[in-house]
């Protein structure tokens, strides 16, 4: 996929004088919607895992120290009535907001402006990074659009 873009912003970098100005919009998507709530749903379940782990471990450690004692480590005694012990958890992942989109789609065209910077040579004082958008279109692609 780079090797294509690079090929198409070395002719756009050849044949466009100084003079033009390239303008990078990026896109968001529902499709990266879509994958931030998976990464952070699979992120969270790691750790709840490490964390309901960490609780089973405390507990044989626990149990094999007061194997002598009759005691039930599922409950604890407050305000003279037992109680179950709280698991501690990790927080459920938000939802991606609309913003985090936005700035996922700021960063691509900023991307693509250090690409042509870096990598092509072009003159920073002749690109331009367009407002971010979000493209609703279930099939669209994630992008940058690249406008001379």
């Amino acid at each position: 996929m780079y090797r294509r873009s690079e090929a198409a912003f070395a002719i756009y970098a050849r044949f466009y004088s100084a003079a033009n100005t390239i303008k990078l919009c990026g896109f968001a998507t529902e499709a990266d919607r879509v994958e931030f709530d998976r990464r952070s749903q699979e992120a969270w379940q790691t750790k709840a895992e490490a964390a309901k782990a960490k609780a089973a471990k405390a507990k044989a450690a626990k149990a094999d120290a007061t194997k002598v004692a009759v005691k039930d480590d599922k409950f604890k005694v407050k305000d003279g009535k037992k109680t179950k012990k709280a698991l501690k958890l990790p927080p459920k992942p938000k939802l991606v907001t609309d913003e985090k989109l936005l700035e996922l789609a700021r960063q691509r065209a900023e991307s693509v402006e250090d690409f042509l910077v870096n990598k092509h040579a072009i003159d920073p004082s002749r690109t331009a990074v367009c407002r971010p958008e979000l493209d609703k279109d279930e099939k669209a692609a994630p992008r940058v659009d690249v406008l001379i």
